[in-house]
């Protein structure tokens, strides 16, 4: 006689989508923080307000041209290899910008680098992975990534109490490791 598989006491899915929101929060924080970056960026490097503004214009023009070729990354490699390759990139981007000094620099680090980055390691993979995991609370599932996504503006005083008392540099460099310590690990592992 068979006996009935334990049921376990947690449903994998929600704990996906825990990290989901987590993950969401950092990664969409560190992207959405640029307005707050904006104002110091002009003080340390005297850019016009027009130069500086074309970052962020940059970013989002990346971030939707990416959105199909993240969305085919995740269908072929599936999100648990493309997620963390997303993250990575974020980090690195992160990374890379608090050592740049001409604005070309952070064209290419925040502007299309960071883009990609988020692309692949957010939204787009965390409501795939949500629609497989949940079909009778799938609208549940994706509001709680929203949730996360929503969440990630209460990271502008953080990013504002960073550049006051580190600087312009290391509060990207902060936020970067951030990725690294918290994103990266709940993408690979979760």
């Amino acid at each position: 006689m068979k006996l009935p598989a334990k049921q376990p006491a947690i449903f994998y899915g929600w704990i996906i989508l825990a990290s989901a929101c987590v993950s969401m929060f950092f990664i969409y924080g560190l992207r959405y923080s640029f307005s707050v970056f904006y104002v110091a960026i002009l003080k340390e490097f005297g850019w016009s307000r027009a130069d500086t503004a074309l970052i962020f214009s940059l970013n989002i023009l990346v971030y939707g041209a990416t959105a199909p070729i993240a969305g085919a990354l995740v269908d072929r490699f599936g999100p648990r290899k493309a997620m963390p390759a997303g993250a990575l990139l974020l980090t690195a981007a992160a990374g890379l910008s608090a050592l740049g000094n001409s604005i070309w620099h952070f064209l290419i680090f925040y502007g299309v680098l960071m883009a990609i980055g988020a692309c692949i390691a957010g939204w787009i993979p965390h409501s795939a992975m949500a629609a497989r995991w949940f079909v009778k609370r799938r609208g549940l599932a994706l509001s709680a990534i929203a949730a996360g996504f929503g969440l990630s503006l209460l990271m502008a005083p953080v990013v504002q109490y960073l550049i006051s008392t580190l600087g312009c540099r290391w509060a990207f460099a902060a936020m970067g490791s951030c990725v690294f310590a918290i994103v990266l690990p709940l993408e690979a592992i979760v």
